[in-house]
């Protein structure tokens, strides 16, 4: 089981990581497709919907002569049972990226705590990153949109939780760059933009605080005033950023 998890790992490192991930958990719910040659046709179910997939695992040439001979080095450098300790780590951290992306700190953390070897629990996430299937910059680009789509988290709440699963700067950087662009803010620029010319985070936000806002109709104007504020600083953002969404909302 464990070596076929690593197997699969070897012959999807080509693809994009969304393609990836989902074999590899269609490979997780049916351990036979471990074991499939290269071409394996399936189906996977999403949200209650069966869909159908079809894919090539086999790698380019180059890429299949590159993995033959890093795992001849492998063999070559670890005794038999670090050898075997060594696909068990891989193998696992396959398994939890297949449930959800993870930056490398969280993998090893959880390896480290399951009686893995930290220099052994090293080397299998190194590998892992060399084949594709492991990224921080991935990670903390894939952690920032979820947590701004789904919380509205601000700039600074976000970076703060991506420090914390030991995110380096400059992927932190990227991700939040990639998100809110060069300021890292959001400003809403009252003075100068209408609501209904707001754009990408700008807009996005305000049309939250507005939903938050009907929530409260019927409230005295300092309640709700109260709550909006406390819903926002709650998401990390900046008294600049409040009080261009509460003069737009009339509190």
């Amino acid at each position: 089981m464990l070596l076929g998890v690593v197997r699969t790992v070897f012959r999807v490192s080509h693809l994009p990581r969304a393609e990836r991930l989902s074999l590899l958990r269609a490979a997780r719910r049916d351990t036979s497709l471990l074991w499939q040659p290269y071409q394996h046709t399936g189906q996977q179910r999403s949200k209650g919907l069966l869909k159908t997939y079809s894919t090539n695992w086999r790698p380019s040439d180059a890429n299949q002569r590159r993995l033959v001979q890093n795992s001849e080095d492998e063999e070559e450098e670890l005794s038999q049972p670090e050898l075997k300790a060594y696909e068990r780590a891989k193998a696992s951290a396959t398994a939890s990226l297949a449930l959800r992306s993870q930056s490398r700190q969280q993998l090893f953390e959880k390896l480290t705590e399951r009686g893995y070897d930290p220099n052994v629990v090293h080397r299998a996430l190194d590998r892992l990153q060399e084949v594709g299937l492991q990224s921080d910059r991935e990670f903390a680009e894939t952690y920032a949109r979820s947590r701004w789509r789904q919380y509205r988290w601000a700039a600074s709440r976000i970076r703060i939780e991506l420090m914390k699963k030991g995110v380096s700067k400059e992927n932190l950087d990227h991700a939040l760059h990639e998100l809110f662009g060069d300021s890292y803010t959001v400003r809403l620029h009252n003075d100068t933009v209408d609501e209904h010319d707001l754009e990408g985070p700008e807009r996005e936000l305000m049309g939250s605080a507005r939903r938050q806002s009907h929530l409260t109709r019927g409230l005295p104007v300092e309640t709700r005033r109260r709550r909006m504020v406390s819903w926002l600083q709650r998401r990390g953002h900046g008294w600049a950023t409040i009080t261009d969404i509460l003069q737009r909302l009339d509190m």
